[in-house]
């Protein structure tokens, strides 16, 4: 079987999947959320090296973006503009080099604006503004028909491929 090697060619931010919230002509950057999971050094008192131990946790995830321009919209929801979660939708269109075929990496992550950094104005480049998204809640993941995560802070739920990777926790603590 050939190895696949797929490239991102395209890519719009919404902000509640809102056709007027469209950010196709501003969008300079949009990352996904870096996934790391906590590990907790250990040190025994007789052992000779430490060792990094799971502790079946995440950080908090974040999604980065670069809008040129002056984006209203995005910039009133930071600071003391808007403090509602709302639902971040990614779209990026992912070529395969040797098929040419294309498909939908689709990204939904529910959480706050929380910054912004504008660019200084020069003459030589056109400004714009950094923003991350924070505090999110929930952050689903899919390339074409394939679910890469669909996680949930309240429900508890970390699903990776199809695995729901919580579901013995869950029963042994009582989490419906």
């Amino acid at each position: 079987m050939a190895a696949d090697f797929k490239v991102i060619t395209g890519a719009n931010l919404f902000c509640d999947e809102d056709p007027d919230e469209s950010n196709h002509l501003s969008l300079d950057e949009v990352g996904l959320s870096d996934i790391t999971r906590v590990m907790e050094e250990h040190r025994p008192g007789g052992g000779f090296m430490a060792l990094e131990v799971d502790m079946n946790m995440m950080e908090a995830l974040t999604i980065p973006f670069t809008l040129r321009g002056v984006a209203e919209g995005m910039m009133a929801r930071v600071g003391y503009g808007d403090d509602v979660i709302h639902a971040y939708t990614i779209f990026k269109e992912v070529r395969d080099v040797r098929t040419n075929g294309k498909e939908r990496l689709t990204c939904v992550a529910r959480g706050q604006l929380a910054s912004v950094a504008h660019d200084a104005y020069n003459k030589r480049g056109m400004a714009g503004a950094n923003f991350e998204i924070r505090g999110i809640q929930s952050y689903f993941l899919q390339i074409g028909d394939r679910v890469i995560y669909d996680f949930d802070f309240f429900a508890n739920r970390r699903i990776v491929l199809g695995e729901n990777q919580q579901a013995a926790s869950n029963a042994i603590l009582g989490i419906v």
